[in-house]
């Protein structure tokens, strides 16, 4: 699978994020392969498992940091929609349902960057 292929599979931009890595395939391969060993996923899921609001924030509002840079926008959104459940201090059960589509569009994500070159 190409670069431009796996930003077509996941839901994101390749021409934007590219010009955003200053049209560098080569750059913003590097850093897209990166992300399958960036810790924040983990990191949220702890979180959610402890319970602990604020590190779920601080995790989430990271994951989608990186993953807005990054272009990959299916997992942007379900992160910002996290995130502001987060911030309205909703149930936990509103929340378990957001964590759900971030982890289902991370999952997406890291398993189509695997075939990157394939």
């Amino acid at each position: 699978m190409t670069l431009e292929g796996m930003f077509e599979a996941i839901g994101g931009d390749y021409k934007s994020t590219l010009h955003r890595f200053a049209d560098n395939e080569g750059l913003l391969r590097k850093f897209v392969k990166k992300f399958t060993q960036d810790p924040t996923y983990q990191d949220l899921e702890q979180a959610i498992e402890a319970k602990d609001r604020e590190r779920m924030f601080v995790a989430a509002h990271t994951l989608k940091g990186l993953t807005g840079n990054l272009g990959f926008d299916n997992l942007f959104l379900a992160c910002e929609l996290l995130v502001t459940v987060l911030r309205g201090n909703e149930q936990f059960e509103t929340i378990m349902q957001r964590f759900e589509a971030v982890k289902t569009a991370y999952v997406s994500v890291i398993e189509t960057i695997q075939k990157l070159d394939e």
